[in-house]
């Protein structure tokens, strides 16, 4: 039987650190899901139609954006992706993104 720490020196053997755009990334993905989930409570209970799911929009928006490009050429596409949150708050949630990045 093969010694499992034979490959312990091996760098493409060991996993590598999530990087900042990597974790951003993740986190959207693992928020988006957990809200597709919530979706999906909501329809299977019927409860869709009162209001429920209109709340969740703006959370929904902002996963989306976290995970979508964000260069200049962008700008309208993430605009109109955003329909459910206001300037302010996709330039707050802009400003966070680009401080993680800077530390």
């Amino acid at each position: 039987m093969a010694d499992d720490r034979s490959n312990a020196g091996n760098p493409s053997q060991v996993p590598q650190p999530l990087d900042r755009c990597d974790t951003l990334q993740f986190v959207a993905c693992f928020t988006r899901y957990n809200l597709s989930q919530v979706e999906q409570w909501l329809r299977e209970q019927r409860l869709h139609d009162g209001g429920a799911l209109e709340v969740m929009w703006p959370m929904i928006e902002a996963t989306q954006l976290l995970q979508a490009r964000k260069t200049d050429a962008d700008v309208t596409s993430i605009c109109d992706m955003c329909a459910h949150l206001s300037t302010s708050q996709v330039l707050v949630l802009l400003a966070v993104v680009m401080v993680m990045f800077m530390f």
